[in-house]
């Protein structure tokens, strides 16, 4: 079976590079019980739209053992492509994997001489839990629906975020929760502590979803829609999730649509005449005044960034563009669990931005959000 799986990688990977194919099938055939090789394969068939002979790698390497934080790290992003919820309990291994960062963080370090984690089923009903949002801004906002829940938990909720996330929260979760901010020295005592990236496989499941609060909805007319095209280029991989606004010019060159700029950065300047995107009246320095743009908006279109995640959040129509190999948080449908208003459109094959154009075109034209609601 491994030797029919590995021969059609060769046969279907040849975008790849034939050394490379042929080094992890090598690799693969050698270590017969390590899953990271046939992993690496599986990702390899994702990004070139291979999914079923992806399904066999990865069906393959789940019957394997799993020892090494790396292996059941990247066991568990297979489970999440799979829709599988303990895919989050395998990710926790990055907390203690030393090639991850996280023990060697000053921040670690002083948690852990502080107190001990939570374990997601201890009563802290007469505790302070410190949340320490860990990751990006994407992750941390996609974390923001544990919110509420924990809160409730907890006979007090400490956050600890980046200073562009605070307003948000503040408008968002008023009094029911304590800031702090990332970087910045603080004396706060708690009693346990969390990652925001761990509270799914703390909590267990996805809380139901409520429409961020704290961002009064003001939609404009019909027509008018965000548009975000690149993420942050000091991300490894934004080159990939990023889209040339040259891909999007026949729909922004439109005049039956109203666009409107949610990019922040040096992207932001980015912007043809001819596209008719309006320059933002004021800069956005915080999530707040994103959410105060999205508010005013039918729709929004995004790449794979923090701008879908809020425009998720708050239940606004929004079509993310995502690449072949997109974080395995989305999925690998059409529609995602975490925000029942997005809808996702993806690369056939990486690099080729050409069916995802077409596909937004045709949804579009429908104007959907005229009658969505959430």
């Amino acid at each position: 079976m491994i030797a029919d799986l590995l021969r059609a990688c060769a046969d279907q990977l040849v975008d790849e590079g034939e050394r490379r194919v042929s080094a992890l099938a090598a690799s693969a055939t050698r270590e017969g019980e390590n899953p990271l090789p046939l992993y690496s394969l599986a990702t390899l068939c994702r990004r070139q739209g291979r999914l079923d002979l992806w399904r066999r790698l990865v069906d393959r390497a789940l019957t394997l053992p799993h020892h090494s934080y790396q292996q059941i790290y990247q066991r568990g992003q297979a489970k999440l492509l799979r829709d599988d919820w303990s895919g989050w309990h395998d990710l926790e291994s990055r907390i203690h994997d030393p090639a991850s960062g996280y023990l060697s963080s000053r921040t670690v370090r002083l948690l852990r001489f502080n107190t001990r984690p939570w374990d997601g089923q201890e009563n802290i009903a007469d505790k302070t839990l410190y949340v320490v949002a860990d990751g990006g801004f994407s992750d941390c906002l996609q974390m923001m629906r544990y919110i509420p829940g924990v809160s409730a938990r907890a006979r007090r909720l400490v956050l600890c975020v980046r200073p562009e996330l605070a307003s948000l929260i503040r408008q968002a979760y008023g009094d029911s929760v304590a800031l702090t901010l990332r970087g910045v020295e603080d004396k706060t005592s708690y009693d346990r502590y969390a990652w925001m990236m761990s509270l799914p496989a703390l909590m267990g499941e996805l809380p139901p979803f409520v429409c961020l609060a704290g961002v009064k909805r003001d939609e404009g007319t019909a027509d008018d829609i965000g548009v975000c095209w690149s993420g942050d280029p000091d991300w490894p991989g934004n080159a990939e999730r990023s889209v040339s606004l040259d891909v999007l010019a026949s729909l922004l060159e439109r005049e039956a649509f109203r666009w409107y700029s949610l990019q922040a950065g040096v992207a932001a300047s980015h912007i043809a005449p001819s596209f008719r995107i309006p320059s933002a009246p004021t800069p956005m320095h915080s999530f707040a005044h994103t959410a105060q743009r999205i508010a005013k908006l039918s729709a929004v279109v995004t790449v794979d960034t923090a701008v879908a995640h809020l425009a998720g959040a708050m239940g606004i129509p929004t079509w993310v563009l995502l690449s072949a190999d997109a974080d395995p948080r989305w999925g690998l449908e059409a529609a995602t669990q975490w925000y029942p208003t997005v809808r996702l459109i993806r690369q056939r094959t990486i690099g080729d931005w050409t069916d995802v154009q077409t596909a937004l075109t045709d949804e579009l034209e429908a104007r959907p959000w005229r009658v969505a609601t959430v």
